[in-house]
C-alpha cells in the first residue's frame, strides 16, 4: 500500500472576468493566495472514500464505492461517446520510409513523414513522440492545414515508420491541439489522446475529445470530454496515466487544459478533469485556478497520490511567472483548493516549462526557459522525496547562444531524464543531454539536428528501454516541414562482456589508438549504481556523453564514433561512485 501524505496545504484563488487589469493588487493576490478552501461536503468525503478504497487494493469494495457514486451523481457524467459527426479515423495504406542510421552521432535524420506541421503559437505543441514499454515508438502530429491528425509508428526501434492512423475531426472542424500518451493494457498498450476541434482554423472555440488506440492501431472510439460554452473554448491539453502505478482496473488518466475567449484565445482559467474508465466517461471539468495559465504540463505522482500541473502565469505579461499545483487525488474534482508552488523563482520571465516525474523513486524534475538581460536560457530544478521543495534552480549547459523550447522526458522503467532543446543562432540547431542522477545535472550535450529546425514547433523527445535505456528526439524542419526523426547511441554503443563480476574498478585505455572514426573504450564496474562515461576535448569542453546510466556490476565495452569531431587529442572520463579515472585518445584524420 502507498503511503498517505499528512499534511494538504490547500489554496483558493478565485478571480472573476477573462480580461485582467493587471493591478497591482491582482499580481500580489496571484503570488500569495490568501484564502485556503477544504470540501467537506458529503460528496467530497465519498470521492476520499472511493480513493482511500483504491488505495487499500480492495477491488470489490472499491468498485461498489465508484458505481453507487456514479448512480447517485449520475448528472455529473455526461461524457458523450462517438457523438454524431465526432472525429473519425480515415483508412490508409501503410508505407515505410528508407532505413537510416540511427546514431546520432554519426550520419543523417530518418524522415518520419514529408508532410507538416502547423506554424501555431508557441504554447502549441502540435507534434509529440510517445514509446511503449515493448520499444514501439508512435510520432503523432497535426497536418499543416490543420484537418487531420497524423499517427506514425515504428516497431524496429526507428530505423523504419509506417502509418499508424489518421484521424479526421469531423465536418468542416479543423485540430486545434492536441497531447498523447501511452501506458500498459490488459492485452497490450492503450495510446490516449486528447484533441481540442475547433470550427475552423482561426477560432479558439475548442471541443475536447478523447481518442484511443490498441497498440494494434484499432480504434477504441471517441469520447466528447467537455463541449464548448457560448463565448468559449478549450484549447493545448496536456494527458497523463498513472497506469505504470496501478492495475488495470484501476488505473486513471488525467487531462489539464486552458479555458480561453471563443474569439481571441485569453484564457481566465487552467481546467483539469479525470477519468477513471479509460476514456469512456470523464468527470466534470474543474478549474485548478482563475487567471490567464497557459503551456500546461500534467502529471502524477505514486508517493504523494497526487496530480501536478507545471504551468505559466501571465498576469505580469513582461514578466510571466511559473506555477506548479498540486491537488492530492482524494480532493481532485472537488471544491478543495490547488496548493501553489513557486518552483522557479527568479526575478526575469519564466516560460515554456515541462514536468516529468520519475515514478523509479518519486523525484520530480522541470525544465523551463529564462530569460536573463535579454538572453534565453533553459533552466532545471527537482524535488526529492524528504528534500526541500523545488530549490534547486540552474541552468542545464551554460554557452553564448540562445536557447529555447524544451521538452523533458523521465520514460517509465527506467531512471534517467531525456532533454531535448533549440539553440537559437546562425543555422540553430536541437541538442540533446541527460541525466542519470537528477542531482548532478544534464550531461551529454549532443547536436542531434543534421537540418535547420523550425523556431515555431517544439521538439520533442523520448526515453525508451527497448533494446536497451536511451532517448529519441523528433523535430519539425525549416519551414515546419518535414518531421526529423534520431535517438541516441546509449541503445546501442554499450556491451556487457560476460556475467563474471570484476574484482576492482578499471578504465581500460581505448583501442585502436590513434583512431579514425571509431574506437573502442573498455570499463569495469564492481558496484550497482549510476556509471557516466564522457568524453572532453582537449579545451575542456564536454563533447559527448557514451554512458549515463544505472549500471550492474561487470565489465562493458563501448563503441565511440567520432566521424563528426576534427582531428586531435581527446580525454574520456569514467565516473562511478566515488571512483574517476581520465584517459587521452587521439583522433586521426
Amino acid at each position: 500500500m502507498k503511503k498517505l501524505n499528512t499534511f494538504l496545504l490547500v489554496l483558493f484563488l478565485c478571480v472573476t472576468g477573462s480580461v485582467y487589469s493587471q493591478t497591482q493588487e491582482d499580481i500580489y493576490r496571484e503570488s500569495n493566495p490568501e484564502e485556503n478552501v477544504v470540501d467537506n461536503s458529503t460528496k467530497a468525503q465519498e470521492w476520499a472514500q472511493i480513493v482511500e478504497a483504491r488505495k487499500s487494493g480492495n477491488e470489490n469494495y472499491y468498485f461498489e464505492l465508484l458505481n453507487n457514486y456514479r448512480q447517485k451523481y449520475e448528472g455529473d457524467f455526461k461524457s458523450v461517446r462517438n457523438p454524431f459527426n465526432g472525429p473519425q479515423v480515415v483508412p490508409v495504406s501503410k508505407s515505410q520510409n528508407a532505413p537510416f542510421n540511427q546514431d546520432w552521432i554519426a550520419n543523417g535524420d530518418n524522415i518520419v513523414s514529408y508532410g507538416g506541421v502547423p506554424n501555431p503559437g508557441i504554447f502549441e505543441r502540435n507534434l509529440r513522440l510517445r514509446i511503449d514499454s515493448l520499444g514501439t515508438q508512435y510520432v503523432a502530429y497535426i497536418s499543416t492545414n490543420r484537418d487531420s491528425l497524423v499517427i506514425y509508428r515504428s516497431t524496429n526501434g526507428g530505423v523504419n515508420f509506417e502509418f499508424f492512423n489518421l484521424i479526421v475531426p469531423g465536418g468542416s472542424n479543423k485540430w486545434h491541439s492536441f497531447d498523447m500518451f501511452i501506458t500498459d493494457s490488459t492485452g497490450g498498450h492503450i495510446l490516449g489522446i486528447v484533441a481540442s476541434r475547433t470550427p475552423n482554423t482561426s477560432s479558439y472555440a475548442g471541443e475536447l475529445y478523447w481518442l484511443s488506440f490498441k497498440s494494434s492501431g484499432s480504434f477504441l472510439g471517441a469520447t466528447l470530454i467537455t463541449p464548448t460554452e457560448s463565448g468559449r473554448g478549450n484549447i493545448e491539453p496536456s494527458v497523463i496515466s498513472d497506469g505504470r502505478d496501478w492495475s488495470v482496473s484501476l488505473t486513471y488518466w488525467y487531462v489539464a487544459f486552458r479555458n480561453v475567449d471563443a474569439s481571441t484565445g485569453v484564457g481566465d482559467s487552467a481546467v483539469t478533469s479525470y477519468s477513471s474508465n479509460w476514456g469512456h466517461g470523464w468527470n466534470p471539468p474543474r478549474k485548478i485556478r482563475s487567471f490567464d495559465d497557459y503551456d500546461l504540463s500534467i502529471n502524477y505522482n505514486y508517493e504523494s497520490d497526487s496530480i501536478y500541473v507545471l504551468l505559466t502565469n501571465s498576469l505580469t505579461p513582461s514578466n510571466p511567472n511559473l506555477r506548479l499545483m498540486r491537488i492530492y487525488l482524494g480532493n481532485l474534482g472537488t471544491g478543495t483548493s490547488w496548493t501553489q508552488f513557486n518552483p522557479a523563482n527568479t526575478p526575469d520571465p519564466e516560460t515554456l516549462p515541462q514536468l516529468a516525474v520519475n515514478r523509479e523513486v518519486n523525484e520530480m524534475a522541470i525544465t523551463y526557459t529564462r530569460e536573463e538581460s535579454g538572453l534565453k536560457r533553459i533552466y532545471y530544478n527537482y524535488y526529492t522525496p524528504g528534500g526541500a521543495y523545488w530549490s534547486n534552480s540552474a541552468p542545464v549547459f551554460v554557452q553564448p547562444e540562445a536557447q529555447n523550447v524544451s521538452t523533458l522526458d523521465c520514460n517509465i522503467g527506467q531512471w534517467a531524464y531525456r532533454l531535448c532543446f533549440r539553440v537559437i543562432g546562425g543555422n540553430d540547431t536541437i541538442v540533446y543531454m541527460n541525466s542519470g542522477n537528477i542531482s548532478t545535472g544534464f550531461a551529454g550535450r549532443t547536436q542531434v539536428s543534421n537540418h535547420k529546425p523550425t523556431g515555431t514547433v517544439a521538439p520533442v523527445i523520448a526515453g525508451y528501454t527497448v533494446p536497451s535505456n536511451g532517448g529519441a528526439v523528433v523535430y519539425a524542419g525549416f519551414g515546419a516541414t518535414p518531421i526529423y526523426y534520431d535517438n541516441s547511441s546509449i541503445a546501442t554503443n554499450i556491451t556487457s562482456n560476460g556475467e563474471i563480476a570484476p574484482e576492482s574498478f578499471k578504465l581500460s585505455q581505448n583501442y585502436p589508438n590513434p583512431f579514425n572514426p571509431t574506437t573502442n573504450i573498455k570499463f569495469d564496474i564492481i558496484n550497482k549504481g549510476n556509471v557516466k562515461l564522457v568524453v572532453f576535448d582537449a579545451t575542456g569542453r564536454e563533447v559527448t556523453t557514451l554512458v549515463n546510466d544505472n549500471l550492474d556490476p561487470g565489465s562493458y565495452e563501448v563503441n565511440f564514433d567520432a566521424s563528426k569531431l576534427s582531428s586531435g587529442v581527446y580525454f574520456y572520463k569514467l565516473t562511478s561512485g566515488e571512483f574517476s579515472d581520465l584517459k587521452k585518445m587521439v583522433l586521426v584524420k
